[in-house]
């Protein structure tokens, strides 16, 4: 017999009759059939014969990447074999294609690494807002020794991180793997080396600011670079995560190469060499290809998952979601699992990831708000239609099969796809803004060879800038209003309207996102990357 857990008050006594009606044996493996439509891929096979959906996708990725194209094997470099504590799991070098660094070397010293344990608790925490505060201004060595010599123990290895960010492949391989080393399913991928990335950031921020206050902003203006490509290349990665996280270190860059215009004031010909810098920047990634091939795969890879191995399976799957489920006995799972028709259920929820891919590649953002609103309604409402006890007692009725397969479908989609909406506005955020600092430099280049700023963008062109971006909230020209000052520069936000350039940091709080020189009279907020 099968140990019972409960699939989230239905009683054993209330499903008696389909109890009864079970026929075949429980974990024999329902059938489906390969192809586009439902596996999506037909191979690699593993042992057991079920597709490899962690070497499938990790191809995909991968592409023609080498070792020496890719960032990820020097940012390992960089960071060391254990990025969180644990080491990495030999299949990831395997795909990489490089060894494991040695245990001892010169790696990239975080904050207990090097100022130990004299910063524990509160002092930690002094440490921290100390480090934020330090990366919004320039500083000297005289007025923070101590984070100097940070910076000068870490510079081999952000010497590394800097080789790393100039390759043109970023590939970090899917592995997911049970505590036995037995493969898990995709969702249980660990991006180890992410979140240290995100620190790596950080500490080139730090030194952005350290190298504008001893004024070599040459320096200072490479790790500017170096912190775009970074985010740019992490952008590139297989997950949502990893796009979420390059956005996060492409703002860092961003403010820092604000803040880096402020204090070195440059002449007009160098403005426009860090504006042409920043123009010849790689895209970040796009949301659409993570959709299309990493969750999808994820989708596809779970429900295989479902399919083989049956409620010990469904079960983790609806603890990682923190789904709440009617409590049905393991036996009917069972069941019922065996006879959805699982190719009604994968295509259903490919259906579902192909409108998704095509809302999110439509070439406005009002079109991709739009189509993307509507798929969220219609995933909730599939949500609330997909009920599991509909789809257990339907899924015995030979005439009601195929609904309830599709319904089971959605129940799975449910379950894996991410807020995505979400994430399209991270991106779009992310992309005005950096449609500002780069009219920042234009706007710093005039303003050296006339002492001050023009009565209006259209005023850049030709010589300053070939063209005014658009507002891609508003689809009209970025907004700007010369001060006593300086300037504001900006866009009217997700909210769509002009809130007299008021951001979410000021008082009274608005929606807009830009440029407001003088930058560094902001007071600054705690990893304030937001405006």
């Amino acid at each position: 017999m099968y140990a019972r857990p409960m699939i989230a008050g239905i009683t054993l006594v209330a499903m008696a009759g389909v109890l009864c009606a079970i026929d075949p044996p429980l974990r024999a493996l329902p059938p489906v059939t390969p192809g586009k439509s439902t596996t999506v891929v037909t191979g690699p096979l593993d042992k057991s014969g079920q597709i490899d959906y962690e070497s499938a996708l990790n191809e995909r990725m991968k592409g023609k990447t080498t070792p020496k194209t890719n960032a990820v094997v020097l940012l390992i470099k960089a960071i060391g074999p254990t990025p969180e504590g644990a080491r990495l799991h030999k299949d990831y070098y395997n795909w990489l294609g490089t060894t494991k660094p040695p245990d001892e070397g010169t790696y990239l010293l975080w904050y207990l690494d090097f100022f130990g344990d004299d910063v524990r608790g509160e002092d930690l925490q002094a440490l921290f807002d100390r480090d934020s505060e330090l990366r919004t201004r320039p500083w000297t060595e005289k007025d923070e020794p101590k984070f100097a010599d940070w910076l000068r123990a870490n510079g081999p290895a952000l010497k590394v991180v800097a080789e790393a960010a100039r390759r043109p492949d970023y590939f970090y391989p899917f592995i997911a793997r049970k505590p036995d080393g037995t493969r898990d399913v995709l969702i249980g991928s660990l991006l180890s080396t992410v979140q240290k990335t995100r620190e790596v950031a950080s500490l080139l921020g730090l030194r952005v600011m350290y190298h504008c206050g001893a004024k070599k902003y040459d320096a200072a203006w490479q790790d500017v670079i170096t912190l775009h490509r970074l985010g740019r290349l992490l952008s590139k990665g297989g997950s949502l995560i990893e796009l979420l996280v390059g956005i996060a270190i492409d703002a860092i860059a961003r403010n820092a190469a604000l803040r880096f215009l402020e204090a070195s004031k440059p002449d007009a010909k160098r403005a426009l060499t860090y504006r042409d810098d920043l123009l010849k920047l790689p895209p970040l990634a796009s949301v659409a290809d993570k959709v299309d091939l990493s969750e999808r795969f994820t989708f596809l890879d779970s429900a295989q998952a479902v399919r083989r191995n049956g409620v010990s399976a469904l079960t983790e799957l609806i603890g990682l979601a923190r789904g709440n489920f009617p409590e049905v006995p393991a036996e009917v799972v069972e069941a019922t699992l065996f006879r959805l028709d699982w190719d009604r259920v994968l295509k259903t929820g490919n259906g579902w990831y192909d409108r998704m891919t095509t809302a999110l590649r439509k070439p406005t953002r009002a079109e991709r708000q739009k189509a993307l609103a509507a798929i969220e309604v219609d995933l909730k409402r599939a949500k609330q239609d997909a009920d599991f006890l509909a789809i257990v007692r339907d899924s015995a009725d030979a005439a009601k099969r195929g609904a309830a397969s599709d319904r089971a479908g959605d129940l799975l989609v449910n379950l894996l796809m991410p807020t995505v909406l979400k994430v399209s506005e991270a991106s779009d955020r992310q992309e005005v803004r950096f449609r500002t600092e780069v009219l920042a430099f234009a706007l710093a280049a005039h303003f050296a060879d006339h002492k001050k700023y023009p009565a209006k963008l259209a005023d850049l062109v030709p010589k300053y800038a070939k063209a005014i971006p658009d507002d891609i909230y508003s689809g009209k020209p970025l907004i700007y209003k010369p001060t006593v000052s300086g300037y504001e520069l900006y866009s009217v936000g997700t909210n769509g309207k002009d809130d007299g350039g008021q951001s979410l940091d000021d008082e009274p709080r608005g929606d807009d996102y830009g440029v407001r020189m003088p930058f560094m009279k902001r007071t600054p907020t705690p990893g304030d990357d937001r405006r």
